[in-house]
């Protein structure tokens, strides 16, 4: 793995370039490169600080919110029988999706702050290289903390970016909660709910083939495909192939023609063909219903 690091003074971002080597055991090296971005100024401009106190503002009112309809069943239920207050109250799953996104937000708050100091530790570095010279051995002793806090401070940055994904994630949770107010939009909402123990065996049974699928292409193509050269991959490309994204070419001139079409034509036609229109036969009966 190489590293390395830039400044962008123009457009005030670091950016650092990640290059992983990968050997397979059949002799092949594949390279991949990541890049990350860390911007050196978080509030470029201050319509940014009044939508995130928009959104402050609303994370503070759904939590009052919760609070005020949890606290008057726990004073009715009394001290001793509190539990049946809060079996009774999380027995909704409408209020576990709100006491999660209450949560998430409150850790988003809070390591938002981490990442702006972890930002502005590493724009004061910066600064501190021009009073150094090249030579000097504080220069390479601040090169090194500098490099490590980048390093930090980009990794800090893509979990955290992570986080909001998922918080976005279950903010469309709580959409349908909305939807579920209104008949027209609540179809859905209950399809899903009541088809959900057919869709459960559907994909224990569905997992079981597509993961046989990879462990074959890996096995036929992994020796020269990249697309094949690790488990990961090989379920990535299988989903590929699943929504008609392949490279025929590369698949026929690794293990030839034969091989290649019986191991795509029996996944298409299983996997695309039988087990895709078997899940949608499933969510349709359900919602005819």
């Amino acid at each position: 793995e190489l590293t390395l690091a830039f400044f962008n003074g123009e457009y005030g971002v670091y950016m650092v370039e990640y290059i992983h080597f990968f050997f397979s055991r059949g002799g092949h090296i594949w390279k991949k490169v990541l890049p990350h971005v860390v911007p050196s100024d978080n509030y470029p401009n201050g319509w940014l600080y009044f939508w995130d106190l928009l959104w402050l503002i609303l994370v503070i009112h759904v939590t009052v919110r919760e609070i005020m309809e949890l606290v008057p069943r726990l004073y009715k239920h009394g001290y001793y029988r509190s539990h049946h207050a809060l079996r009774e109250y999380f027995c909704n799953p409408w209020n576990i999706v709100d006491w999660i996104t209450i949560v998430v937000a409150l850790t988003i708050i809070i390591l938002w702050g981490i990442y702006c100091n972890m930002v502005g530790t590493v724009n004061s570095q910066l600064k501190d290289f021009s009073a150094l010279d090249l030579g000097d051995p504080a220069y390479i002793d601040l090169l090194d903390t500098f490099y490590t806090t980048l390093d930090e401070t980009v990794n800090f940055g893509s979990d955290f970016q992570f986080l909001l994904a998922c918080y976005t994630f279950v903010i469309m949770l709580r959409l349908f909660k909305a939807f579920s107010a209104q008949p027209r939009l609540a179809v859905v909402t209950r399809t899903l709910s009541q088809s959900y123990t057919d869709l459960y065996h559907f994909l224990v049974v569905f997992l079981a083939i597509f993961m046989s699928y990879a462990v074959m292409g890996q096995l036929l193509f992994g020796q020269d495909l990249t697309e094949f050269s690790s488990p990961r991959q090989a379920l990535l490309t299988c989903f590929q192939i699943m929504i008609g994204e392949f490279d025929w070419e590369a698949l026929s001139d690794d293990t030839g023609p034969w091989m290649a079409f019986i191991w795509l034509g029996t996944y298409m036609g299983i996997i695309v063909l039988i087990m895709l229109n078997m899940l949608l036969a499933i969510v349709m009966d359900t919602y005819a219903e």
